[in-house]
């Protein structure tokens, strides 16, 4: 009997992690996404660096991801029932509701006739909505979970930006730098935000590594 026992122990165990997954899925898709891949990244990142460096670059990320979330929290909590949803910046509305509308219209779902005029507005056009619009078509809804992509994006366009600078500078000058980016009042308000700046944050690190990589 003890044998079972322990036999169905892994069973059990996968049984509950699927669940537990499968709920925190269905809570938030993009933060059972985006959370994980952060954190794989910063492994990547200080993966030939000495312990104590690696140390403190984890535990900057992890307090860094772990005080956006919580902001992203106190706004979903304290959104009031006159508004589907609450924002830090009021042109984060344009964005969220914009690309909404177009997810709406891309899978078939009825909009009112004001929407549909305003969402093929020019003023204030981005492709930034296109973006926005394919990913919730891909997970639903997610007026909140955006800001948790975006906040992935701009910590990880800061760990490539470490990363780069690391080897030409010197440990201290990059994690120095890390800290900067990561805990700036103005960078940490921008970068949970739902506006588009994370994601050319992102794309700027991108283009940057792979410049000096070609060079």
């Amino acid at each position: 009997m003890t044998a079972v026992m322990y036999g169905s122990a892994p069973l059990l165990f996968a049984l509950a992690a699927g669940a537990l997954l499968g709920a925190l899925y269905s809570a938030s898709p993009l933060t059972t996404l985006c959370v994980p891949a952060v954190a794989w990244l910063t492994a990547r990142i200080v993966r030939d660096a000495s312990p104590r460096e690696r140390q403190w670059v984890i535990s900057l990320v992890t307090l860094a991801v772990t005080l956006r979330l919580l902001a992203i929290a106190v706004l979903f909590l304290t959104a009031g029932p006159d508004q589907p949803f609450a924002t830090f910046f009021g042109d984060e509305e344009f964005f969220q509701h914009r690309s909404m509308w177009r997810r709406n219209v891309g899978l078939g779902i009825p909009i009112s006739t004001a929407d549909t005029i305003y969402l093929f507005d020019e003023v204030g056009w981005s492709s930034y909505l296109y973006i926005l619009a394919f990913i919730q078509a891909l997970v639903g809804a997610a007026p909140y979970g955006v800001h948790v992509l975006n906040l992935s994006l701009y910590v990880a366009s800061v760990l490539l930006v470490y990363r780069l600078a690391r080897p030409a500078y010197g440990g201290a000058a990059a994690l120095i730098g890390l800290v900067v980016l990561l805990f700036w009042p103005t960078l940490f308000v921008w970068s949970i935000s739902a506006l588009k700046e994370p994601l050319y944050c992102f794309v700027a690190a991108v283009e940057l590594c792979g410049a000096v990589v070609l060079v």
